[in-house]
């Protein structure tokens, strides 16, 4: 499943190359799961590659997702997404 998650990470939620690979992918719950840029994260259908649905996160900024076989996290932080130490 990791050459899935890095191929699905190399592209943008509409299937177009980006230059840089987006790290803020997650593979579990029965789905991929991609942070985007405008505050929201899509559900992906890992056999299909087809969306299932984008969840809108309103003013929150997403920073970071996780997942494990039946949960997703989504990490929210300020318009930087600062880390700890930095």
């Amino acid at each position: 499943m990791a050459w899935r998650q890095r191929e699905l990470a190399e592209r943008s939620s509409h299937g177009r190359s980006v230059e840089q690979p987006d790290f803020h992918v997650a593979v579990g719950a029965g789905a991929v799961w991609k942070v985007n840029d405008t505050h929201s994260v899509t559900k992906i259908d890992p056999r299909t590659d087809r969306i299932i649905r984008t969840l809108r996160l309103g003013a929150r900024n997403p920073c970071g997702i996780a997942a494990t076989a039946t949960t997703v996290w989504v990490a929210i932080g300020d318009a930087a997404c600062d880390t700890i130490g930095q």
